[in-house]
């Protein structure tokens, strides 16, 4: 319950309501690079585009909008 799901350019992408906006990328030795808010820069982006591998998981955290 409140998480969705799915890959994209073959990694699996979870995003979770949170109380703060961060992302959470995860390499293939372990490494996890912790983002504060949901901008992957172009070194990033490029890793996952083309499909080297590199990247195992994103994790996005977004603050959950209450009325």
């Amino acid at each position: 319950q409140g998480q969705l799901g799915y890959t994209f350019c073959q990694v699996p992408i979870i995003y979770s309501a949170s109380f703060e906006d961060k992302m959470v990328i995860t390499s293939v030795g372990g490494q996890q690079v912790l983002i504060a808010n949901h901008t992957i820069g172009q070194e990033m982006s490029s890793k996952i585009f083309q499909r080297t591998g590199e990247v195992i998981l994103i994790e996005v955290s977004y603050r959950k909008l209450v009325n």
